[in-house]
């Protein structure tokens, strides 16, 4: 069962265009052509900005991963993951 969610995120992925520097959870710009982050206009959207920093997103992070410290252990939890970018509606 634990697998069940990895692979999951591993199906989802592989149909998404990876954007920006940090290749490590594909982000699409699907609203928007610009870099910056869709939640808060603040920063350029990245795995990075959006797991840790992004203010327009912290509830749903909260609720769903917690309060990570690295990306590495927001990375570590696939379902909540899975969860997360659900709740967004930035998986498609």
């Amino acid at each position: 069962m634990g697998n069940d969610a990895a692979d999951e995120l591993a199906r989802l992925a592989t149909s998404l265009e990876v954007v920006g520097p940090e290749p490590i959870t594909p982000i699409p710009f699907s609203v928007t052509d610009s870099p910056l982050c869709r939640a808060c206009m603040e920063a350029d959207e990245t795995p990075t900005h959006v797991l840790l920093q992004c203010r327009g997103v912290e509830e749903q992070r909260a609720a769903y991963l917690g309060s990570p410290a690295s990306l590495p252990k927001a990375l570590g939890d696939l379902g909540g993951l899975l969860s997360f970018w659900s709740e967004l509606g930035w998986l498609k």
